[in-house]
């Protein structure tokens, strides 16, 4: 594997005068989906991540965009020279997926501690 690349972005929506922070990150993650879509990108659900998670494999890597109450995680992760099918690739998406899981499981904490 080569250089490894990460970058995990998180995102507190607040309401808006028409929606609630949960329904605005429920559109973010929508939007995240509509757009790889639209780029021919298959996207799959991650099971048990957050309030609902995807995530795409391409040759840049994984990226796994997650909602957990009003809030958002989009995960990137991927290596330079990592093909599909490969021990690698399961690698990057399992390392991906406990990553963005680590991430949900502070917001999930820190808005338990806020409540």
């Amino acid at each position: 594997m080569g250089d490894v690349q990460l970058e995990v972005r998180y995102e507190l929506h607040t309401a808006t005068a028409g929606a609630s922070g949960r329904a605005v990150a429920a559109a973010w993650l929508d939007d995240r989906i509509a757009h790889a879509e639209e780029h021919f990108v298959k996207v799959v659900e991650v099971p048990r991540l957050g309030d609902a998670a995807v995530e795409t494999w391409t040759v840049a890597g994984y990226e796994v965009s997650v909602r957990s109450g009003n809030a958002t995680v989009h995960l990137t992760y991927g290596a330079y020279g990592v093909r599909s099918g490969t021990d690698e690739q399961k690698q990057l998406q399992r390392t991906a997926r406990r990553v963005a899981a680590l991430a949900v499981e502070e917001i999930e904490e820190a808005n338990a501690r806020t409540s």
